[in-house]
């Protein structure tokens, strides 16, 4: 009797061992075997893929940053070679910054302390060509790509030397050392300057106005430089308002708003001072060369 049960345990382990090995492997056909498919093959699961980490909001900043500069560079690329037929380099040109924005995603639920730079300066250059010869010929359309190009430029450089220099680098400091009276076990760095915790909107004006004198004498006609002149000073004094030195900029601030509202009384033929358009165009000139100056000696001249 103790013999034929021996038997009877060898038989029926025999018979189970097949079971036991094609549940093992058989889990490449139409997903296996339940908790063993688990087991051998966790790269079928999404929760295993590597993911931006909720709580780093800037490493979706640092991507747009990085991927805007690429985005640009290549549409400038494909612009020159369509050289020669303008309005093909305008549309190019205007697809590439109309990317570069589109691309763009909020960081998350806790706003930004203000509008990343490369963001506004994209946003900028799309208003220029919008209000530049919407439908214009082959000469405008000259006029508006060359601006545009010399703009990717301007576009590049605040978005290496402002937003991936100052202002990401503070955000992410800010979110991984919420409390600066603690040292954090996931803060082990300093930011980028141990006191300056603000952005350069001076220097971002200083460079927007440069933009203007430097681009003003290929505008084509007085007409297109007084809108380009308008758009810029405009611009040049809300950026010196969103400064926490603007009391620094109260005179070039407000020298900036009255320019900007004598161009744009001008353009829409209202009350002037000046009987034609050359001499407004050689009044702004000297004033917002006069403007810069003077921001530079603040720029450069105040102790940090």
């Amino acid at each position: 009797m103790k013999t034929k049960n021996i038997w009877l345990m060898l038989i029926l382990t025999f018979l189970s061992m097949p079971i036991i090995t094609w549940a093992g492997i058989g889990t490449d056909v139409g997903g296996g075997g339940g908790g063993v498919d688990e087991e051998y093959h966790p790269h079928r699961h999404p929760s295993d893929t590597p993911k931006i980490p909720a709580d780093a909001p800037w490493e979706g900043l640092t991507t747009w940053c990085s991927s805007t500069e690429a985005t640009l560079r290549d549409y400038k690329s494909y612009a020159r070679m369509v050289s020669g037929n303008y309005a093909r380099v305008r549309e190019t040109l205007v697809t590439g910054l109309q990317i570069a924005r589109d691309n763009y995603q909020r960081p998350g639920p806790e706003p930004m302390p203000f509008e990343l730079l490369t963001l506004r300066s994209i946003h900028r250059a799309l208003e220029l060509n919008d209000v530049l010869f919407e439908n214009g010929g082959e000469f405008e359309n000259q006029v508006v790509s060359n601006l545009l190009s010399h703009f990717y430029n301007f576009i590049i450089d605040v978005n290496l030397n402002f937003d991936r220099t100052y202002t990401i680098p503070y955000f992410q400091h800010h979110h991984l050392c919420p409390d600066p009276s603690r040292h954090a076990p996931n803060c082990p760095y300093r930011p980028v300057s141990e006191d300056n915790f603000y952005a350069e909107f001076g220097k971002y004006a200083l460079k927007l106005l440069s933009l203007a004198l430097d681009r003003m004498e290929a505008m084509g006609s007085d007409k297109n430089e007084l809108i380009l002149f308008e758009a810029i000073t405009g611009w040049a004094q809300v950026d010196l308002a969103n400064s926490i030195f603007r009391r620094y900029y109260d005179c070039q601030r407000a020298s900036l708003w009255d320019l900007n509202q004598i161009i744009h009384n001008f353009l829409n033929e209202r009350k002037s001072y000046f009987p034609d358009s050359r001499m407004l165009i050689l009044h702004t000139r000297q004033r917002v060369k006069e403007i810069k100056e003077s921001l530079v000696n603040i720029e450069y001249g105040r102790r940090r």
